[in-house]
C-alpha cells in the first residue's frame, strides 16, 4: 500500500533586544532533496561572544544538512553525525572562549522527513506537541520534559545527548518557543489556536501575547497532508478577518468617495477664494438681509394690527364682513411683500433666490449627509455584533476539538442568544445573518449528533389501488410489507413498487417481526391474532389468538420463540412468550415475574436475550429474567418525548427507536445508554415502521406508503 504523502509547514519568530541580556535564536529551513525541515530553537541567558558563538554552530550544521541530506541516506544517521559535529565544535570553542553557565543554555533541535521527526535538546524549552487522534480529538504532549528525564547531565564537551523519534500523521504540530506559553494564556486556547490557523498566522497571533520588548524565539511545524483541499488549509479566523478588513475598508471609501453635493461644496469653496468677491457679496447680502428685515417688519405690523381690529370687529361686527376684510387685508399684505420685493436690484433678487437655493442644497445636504453617518454607524454595529457571534462559534468549535460538549453548549446557547437580538432590515446584512444561523445550526446538530438528511432515497411507493401499509421487516435480504384488507406485500426494487405475495382472513398487519424464514405478525382484528408467514411457502396460518379484552400491542421473534407485549392496567400489564415450531405456537406463558404500573403506556419490544420495552413517552425499560433492571438513557436534544417503535438484536450494540412526531431514528449504545446519532429529515411523514440491517449499514422506513433507505454513517 503506498504511503500517504505528508505536507509539512513551518514558521519561525526571532526577536532580539538591542540591549537584551539574552540571546534569542530560532530557524526552519526545507531539506533541499526531500520533502522535509530542519528547524530550532535556541535561547543562551547571555550575550556574550559564545553564546553568539554557539547560536551560529547551531544554525550552520543545521542549514548545511537541510541543503546535503540525500533521498538515499539514512535520516536518522545524518541527524546524530550533525549533533556530533555540532557538539565537538562547541567543545573547541568552550576550551578557547569564556563560557557561561551550561545551565543557561535552552535549546531543541530537529529534523521533520517524510512522515518522522527527530529531535534533540538541553535544558528546559516549551516543546509542545499535539497529535491528532482518528476521532478528531487531541493528545498533547510535552516533548522539553522527555529530553530532560533522559539527558545525562549535559556539558560543554557533550551538548546534545538526547534524541527522540517519533512517526507524523496528518494534523500533527509541534511547537517550541523559549517563553512559557502555557502561563501567558490558557492551555485550552494555545492548543486551539495552533490547531486551527496555519503556522504562519499561529505564530503572529502567540506574538501578540508579549511585550514588544521581549527576546523571543519560536518554532511551529505543522503536519498536513497532501490531498487536503485549499478550502480546508485555510483558517477560518484569517479568512473572516479578512472580511472584517475589506468591510471596514469599504466603510472608509464609502465616506470619502465624491459625491454631487461634496463636488459642489468644493467647487464653492474654491470660488470663495477671490476676496473682492467675498466682499462684493457681502455687501450684496447685507443689502438683502435689511431689506427683508424692512419687509418682515411690516408683515408684523399689519399683522398684529389685522389680529386687534379682527378681536375688535368680531364683538361689533358679522362674520361675512370679517371674512371679506380678513380677504382684504391678505390680497393687500400680498401686494405690499410683491412691492417690497419688487423695488430690489436685480442682483439682489438673483442672490436671495441663490441664497434660497443654497440653504435648501444645505438643508438636504445635511440630512443626507446625516443619514449616511447613521447607515454607517448601523454598519459598524451590526458588523460587530455578527462578529461576536462568529467569535463565539468559532471557540464553540474549539471547544469540541477537546470534546468538552458541555463548554460547545453553553457558548453556542449564547451565540444564538446573541444572534437573535440581532435586528437589520437590510437584505445583505439577513442574508449574512441566515448563513451564520445555519452554521450555528450545523454545529448544534453535531453536538446533538444529528445527520440532516436532505433528499432520503425512496426505495418504493404503493399505488392509489393498493391499501394502506402499516409493517415491514426484513427478511433473507428482501423488505415485507403488511398493510390492510387482508393483503402481504414484497418490495421491487427493480420497479421501486410492491408486489402482492399473499392474502387472508387476517384484516390488517400490523407489527412484523422475522426468525427462522418465518415473518410472524400481529393483526388489529378486535381479538388480536398471532399470524405466521412461511416466507418459502408463502403460507399463511392463524397461530394463537388474545384472550377476549386483551390487548397485543407488538412482537419480537428470537431463538424460535415469540415474545408478545400485552399493556394491561396497572399490574395486568405483561409479556408474554411463546415457542414456535414451524408454523405452530405453542400455549403462552406470562414471561415478567414482577409486573409494574410502567408497562400501562408500553408500544413496542425488543429482545436479545434480555428485553427492552419501549414506553409511548419515549422512555425505555430493560427486563432481565423478567424482572425490571435499572438502564440509564442518555439525554437527549431534541427531548424524546414520544416513540413508536423500538428495535435491537443480539448481534447489535446499540438500540434504535423511532420517534414518528420528531421524524427521526435515535440511536443509543446499548450497554451505556449513551446517544450515538440521530437521523432526521423533514421528509419523514406518519412514520410507522422501520427495520435496521447494520450488515448493509441501513434504516429502511416505512411511511405514507414509502420505503426510505437512510445510510447508518456511524458505523463506517
Amino acid at each position: 500500500m503506498e504511503e500517504e504523502k505528508l505536507l509539512l509547514k513551518t514558521a519561525v519568530i526571532e526577536e532580539n533586544r538591542e540591549n537584551g541580556r539574552e540571546t534569542a535564536a530560532a530557524f526552519t529551513w526545507p531539506v533541499e532533496n526531500r520533502n522535509g525541515f530542519v528547524f530550532g530553537v535556541l535561547e543562551a541567558k547571555s550575550r556574550s561572544a559564545f553564546a553568539q558563538t554557539v547560536a551560529e554552530i547551531v544554525r550552520d550544521r543545521f542549514n548545511h544538512l537541510a541543503a546535503t541530506l540525500q533521498e538515499s541516506t539514512s535520516v536518522s544517521r545524518c541527524f546524530e553525525q550533525t549533533l556530533e559535529i555540532i557538539n565537538e565544535e562547541i567543545a573547541n570553542q568552550s576550551n578557547e572562549m569564556e563560557t557561561f553557565p551550561v545551565e543557561h543554555l535552552n535549546a531543541v533541535v530537529g529534523l521533520a522527513v517524510d512522515n518522522t521527526m527527530y529531535i534533540s535538546g538541553t535544558g528546559e524549552l516549551v516543546a509542545i506537541f499535539l497529535h491528532k487522534l482518528p476521532e478528531g480529538r487531541y493528545q498533547v504532549f510535552n516533548l522539553a520534559r522527555s529530553i530532560q528525564n533522559e539527558q545525562a547531565g549535559a556539558n560543554w564537551q557533550k551538548l546534545f545527548v538526547v534524541v527522540l523519534d517519533g512517526t507524523l500523521n496528518p494534523g500533527d504540530i509541534f511547537c517550541i518557543c523559549n517563553h512559557d506559553l502555557q502561563q501567558e494564556m490558557p492551555p485550552e486556547e494555545l492548543h486551539s489556536l495552533l490547531a486551527t490557523l496555519p503556522p504562519q498566522s499561529a505564530a503572529v497571533k502567540l506574538r501578540q501575547y508579549f511585550p514588544l520588548e521581549t527576546d523571543l524565539s519560536l518554532s511551529i511545524l505543522k503536519v498536513g497532508s497532501s490531498d487536503e483541499e485549499r478550502s480546508q488549509v485555510s483558517a477560518p479566523a484569517s479568512i473572516k478577518q479578512l472580511q472584517a478588513s475589506r468591510e471596514q475598508t469599504k466603510r472608509v471609501l464609502s465616506d470619502q468617495k465624491p459625491t454631487f453635493f461634496k463636488t459642489f461644496f468644493f467647487w464653492l469653496f474654491t470660488f470663495f477664494k477671490d476676496q473682492r468677491i467675498i466682499w462684493r457679496l457681502a455687501r450684496n447680502l447685507t443689502r438683502i438681509i435689511i431689506s427683508s428685515v424692512v419687509v418682515i417688519f411690516f408683515m408684523l405690523r399689519d399683522l398684529i394690527l389685522w389680529v386687534l381690529n379682527l378681536s375688535r370687529r368680531l364683538i361689533s361686527s358679522d362674520r361675512k364682513e370679517i371674512f371679506t376684510s380678513a380677504t382684504s387685508r391678505l390680497s393687500n399684505g400680498t401686494f405690499l411683500v410683491r412691492q417690497k420685493l419688487g423695488r430690489l436690484p436685480k442682483t439682489s433678487k438673483y442672490l436671495l433666490l441663490a441664497a434660497v437655493a443654497v440653504i435648501i442644497v444645505i438643508i438636504f445636504s445635511v440630512l443626507l449627509i446625516s443619514h449616511g453617518h447613521q447607515a454607517s454607524e448601523e454598519r459598524a454595529a451590526f458588523e460587530s455584533a455578527i462578529t461576536k457571534v462568529e467569535s463565539l462559534h468559532d471557540a464553540a468549535e474549539s471547544a469540541l476539538i477537546y470534546k468538552d460538549e458541555t463548554k460547545a453548549k453553553n457558548i453556542l446557547s449564547q451565540a444564538k442568544t446573541a444572534l437573535e437580538a440581532i435586528v437589520t432590515d437590510n437584505e445583505e446584512n439577513q442574508s449574512r445573518i441566515d448563513k451564520v444561523r445555519s452554521e450555528l445550526e450545523a454545529t448544534a446538530n453535531g453536538l446533538r449528533k444529528i445527520t440532516e438528511i436532505e433528499n432520503p432515497e425512496v426505495l418504493a411507493s404503493k399505488t392509489a389501488e393498493q391499501p394502506n401499509l402499516r409493517t415491514i421487516t426484513l427478511a433473507d435480504g428482501e423488505i415485507y410489507a403488511g398493510g390492510d384488507n387482508n393483503n402481504l406485500f414484497q418490495l421491487n426494487k427493480s420497479n421501486k413498487s410492491f408486489d402482492q405475495i399473499a392474502s387472508g382472513d387476517f384484516g390488517s398487519a400490523t407489527k412484523f417481526t422475522f426468525d427462522g424464514g418465518v415473518i410472524a405478525f400481529l393483526d388489529n382484528q378486535t381479538n388480536p391474532t398471532i399470524n405466521l408467514f412461511e416466507v418459502a411457502s408463502k403460507t399463511v396460518k392463524a397461530a394463537a389468538s388474545a384472550p377476549t379484552g386483551e390487548k397485543w400491542v407488538d412482537l419480537y421473534a428470537y431463538a424460535d420463540r415469540l415474545y408478545v407485549l400485552s399493556p394491561g392496567t396497572g399490574l395486568t400489564s405483561q409479556i408474554y412468550k411463546f415457542t414456535r415450531t414451524g408454523l405452530e405456537l405453542s400455549g403462552q406463558t406470562s414471561w415478567i415475574k414482577s409486573p409494574i404500573n410502567e408497562l400501562v403506556d408500553a408500544v413496542s419490544l425488543a429482545v436479545d436475550g434480555t428485553v427492552f420495552v419501549l414506553r409511548s413517552n419515549g422512555k425505555i425499560l430493560r427486563f432481565v429474567g423478567g424482572r425490571d433492571v435499572a438502564w440509564s438513557q442518555g439525554s437527549v436534544e431534541p427531548e424524546l418525548t414520544s416513540a413508536n417503535k423500538i428495535w435491537t438484536s443480539v448481534d447489535s450494540s446499540y438500540l434504535y427507536v423511532l420517534d414518528q412526531t420528531g421524524q427521526r431514528v435515535v440511536v443509543y449504545e446499548k450497554e451505556s445508554g449513551v446517544l450515538k446519532a440521530q437521523y432526521h429529515s423533514s421528509s419523514f411523514a406518519n412514520l410507522e415502521d422501520f427495520v435496521v440491517d447494520e450488515a448493509g449499514k441501513a434504516i429502511y422506513l416505512l411511511g405514507n406508503g414509502n420505503v426510505y433507505k437512510v445510510g447508518l454513517e456511524f458505523l463506517k
